[in-house]
């Protein structure tokens, strides 16, 4: 197997540690929101308050780029960016504040004219299983997810449930319940197990601003993982590899309306680096670095 084979064989699964600084351990357990600063002024205590029939659909764009190298051979790609349109209808507010909504995948593109489209007919093919897949989901005032249920089309790639799973519980900043002001500083540690990678994640909130029912956030994300070894199905038989290091962090900015469930903007960035050893039939001992850019960007679907 080339050294070029290799790359592309183990790039899905990089691409996952990746997305992993946006995953959480369980949809069941609350995420743990401690308070860091009060904030200055006037406080509040931030609760999501939408109304039964509202309705909202955003573009979540991603855009991935990465460059691996192994025995100085490096090869950088730069993924088509991929749209995809989310839908939420809120269908119950319990007497607690609780909020039931549906959920869906309502569309997905990849790419534009100028994309190549070796690399954009793939990744078509998958987006377009994932479409139609829905859930209903129930979460507390301060967005904590405390129940969800899941209806995957039969053309969806076996592993969308997770990744679907993962875009529900992070859909919305969990808010703490103390009361906060402008400049308020909060984190949520989370230690998870990201398709048998355990990983240490910190996710950090600034409120910068507080208009009405419009929050805007400051936001800063860190994430490590101690040396391991990794088992990967994508990789030739015999192949083994083990994660040296893995350091992640990034920062953006999201604009929550309290009366709707999804952020009504987001723009966040976030590079992972890593540090592997590799032995693969036919190659011997190596050693790959790889460096991962993921940006998201959340926008009304009628500003696209």
């Amino acid at each position: 197997m080339t050294r070029v084979r290799l790359f592309r064989a183990f790039r899905p699964s990089l691409a996952l540690l990746a997305l992993g600084l946006f995953a959480s351990p369980s949809l069941a357990a609350d995420k743990v929101v401690e308070v860091l600063e009060p904030g200055r002024g006037e406080r509040t205590v931030l609760r999501y308050a939408p109304e039964v029939g509202s309705s909202s659909e955003r573009d979540l764009a991603i855009q991935m780029s990465s460059s691996m190298d192994m025995g100085g051979m490096a090869v950088p790609q730069n993924m088509p960016t991929m749209h995809m349109r989310l839908a939420t209808r809120v269908t119950h507010i319990a007497d607690n504040g609780n909020i039931t909504y549906d959920f869906e995948i309502k569309d997905i593109s990849v790419g534009d004219e100028a994309s190549n489209p070796s690399v954009v007919a793939p990744m078509q093919g998958y987006a377009k299983g994932m479409v139609g897949t829905k859930a209903t989901v129930l979460i507390d005032p301060h967005g904590q997810v405390k129940n969800s249920t899941y209806s995957i089309p039969e053309s969806a790639p076996p592993e969308i449930l997770v990744s679907f799973r993962r875009s529900v519980q992070d859909a919305g900043a969990p808010l703490p319940k103390e009361p906060v002001g402008v400049g308020a500083k909060w984190k949520i540690k989370e230690n998870a197990d990201h398709n048998g990678l355990p990983v240490e994640r910190v996710s950090t909130f600034t409120l910068t601003s507080l208009e009405g029912e419009i929050v805007t956030l400051g936001v800063e994300l860190q994430q490590s993982a101690e040396p391991q070894a990794i088992n990967d199905p994508s990789l030739p038989p015999g192949s083994n590899v083990r994660l040296e290091r893995l350091e992640g962090q990034g920062q953006g900015q999201t604009v929550i309306d309290l009366g709707q469930v999804l952020p009504r903007e987001s723009v966040v960035e976030v590079t992972v680096e890593t540090d592997m050893h590799m032995e693969a039939p036919g190659m011997g001992e190596q050693t790959m670095k790889m460096s991962m850019t993921l940006k998201t960007v959340v926008s009304p679907v009628n500003k696209r």
